[in-house]
């Protein structure tokens, strides 16, 4: 049976967030998600801190070199979740692939251009060919990342090909739906439901065309009932206005980071010293 931690999280002044007991086989994310603090907000990340030091969310409670059971004292701070374009990139990056699925006009290509050229064309003609493809590199605080945005096809298109090949590598999906057309939902979940999408563990419902208020047929309580029943994490975005573009691109960035599961540490091996008789020859 698993040891169990007490967990108090305070902000930085001290005053108490919230307490709960997991077992030391939890993990940080656990914590966060165990212990709320307000209305969530998708562009401010919440970090906890241990020690002086901040916690990754993939870190396990027993790794922490406190055994259980014991109490363990936490303080939460909050990061702003926006990157820094850049023109070019160090050597060693992050590459990161996201891709984007939704129905023919809901506006995926054209979130795809405000996102990487900050550009709207009212006559842009929907993705039903292939996929289109775009690179932006950016600054996630102190981490270089090349992002790969991907439009997957609509459509009949879409079917083709094995499905599996739209969802080949890609670390985060960017459901979109277009907020003037109440079917909108149908196309996002055909594809929810391919098994491939379970070991992808970020996942946005992207509300597209708030803008257009007076034709506007899906309602914000809807689509964020749609994006909890999901496990989706909901935004709602203008690509003609360019508002909640980079709000819900760069929370995507930053949940692939903090989500990624790193390899643990190996144990340095020393090789055992060896005697050596050493001689010295004078010719």
């Amino acid at each position: 049976m698993a040891r169990k931690y007490s967990i108090r999280v305070q902000q930085l002044s001290g005053e108490l967030i919230g307490e709960v007991e997991l077992p030391e086989t939890a993990r940080v994310e656990d914590i966060l998600i165990a212990v709320k603090h307000g209305e969530p907000n998708p562009s401010l990340k919440r970090v906890l801190v241990f020690d002086g030091r901040p916690l990754a969310e993939n870190e396990l409670l027993g790794q922490l070199g406190l055994k259980a059971p014991a109490l363990l004292e936490l303080q939460q701070i909050t990061k702003s979740l926006r990157t820094e374009r850049v023109a070019a990139l160090p050597d060693s990056f992050r590459a990161m692939h996201l891709g984007l699925f939704g129905e023919l006009r809901a506006g995926k290509t054209s979130l795809l251009y405000r996102y990487a050229h900050d550009t709207f064309n009212e006559r842009m003609m929907p993705n039903t060919i292939g996929m289109d493809f775009q690179v932006v590199r950016v600054m996630a605080h102190d981490v270089p990342v090349k992002v790969m945005l991907w439009d997957q096809p609509a459509g009949k298109e879409r079917f083709r090909v094995n499905t599996s090949f739209y969802f080949r590598r890609k670390e985060a999906l960017l459901m979109v739906i277009d907020l003037t057309n109440p079917h909108s939902f149908r196309d996002i979940t055909d594809w929810l439901n391919f098994h491939e999408t379970e070991a992808i563990r970020t996942k946005l419902l992207i509300g597209n065309k708030a803008d257009l208020v007076e034709e506007r047929k899906i309602s914000k309580e809807e689509a964020e009932k749609y994006a909890r029943e999901y496990g989706l994490v909901y935004f709602e975005t203008s690509a003609k206005e360019g508002t909640g573009v980079h709000e819900a691109m760069d929370y995507a960035i930053f949940d692939v980071l903090a989500k990624e599961i790193k390899p643990k540490a190996q144990p340095t091996v020393r090789e055992p010293l060896r005697r050596f008789n050493l001689r010295c020859h004078v010719q």
